[in-house]
């Protein structure tokens, strides 16, 4: 199989990605406690989210793809507004 790019910028292991519903985006969650957004197209991370305190273990867009939802080893889940790079609201379970 064929490696597109390397997705460099995490400071630690990426934990999960997931590809956005039109296929031009990845979303990628890591050890590092953040969440990159690349462009597929321009190969390059566009902006990184940050908000949890411990490593990101899952991610994946909304069938919009306008907003993403993560959960972390922080016992929360947060879903993400990808315009204004912000989570809109926090959930924390035990």
């Amino acid at each position: 199989k064929k490696e597109l790019f390397p997705l460099s910028g995490h400071s630690d292991r990426v934990l999960a990605v997931s590809v956005s519903p039109d296929g031009q985006y990845v979303l990628s969650a890591s050890k590092d406690e953040t969440i990159k957004y690349w462009s597929l197209l321009k190969r390059t991370c566009e902006f990184t989210l940050e908000g949890h305190g411990n490593s990101v273990l899952s991610v994946t867009f909304t069938k919009e793809g306008d907003r993403a939802v993560s959960c972390a080893y922080d016992n929360t889940i947060k879903v993400w507004n990808l315009k204004t790079k912000k989570p809109e609201f926090t959930l924390t379970y035990q």
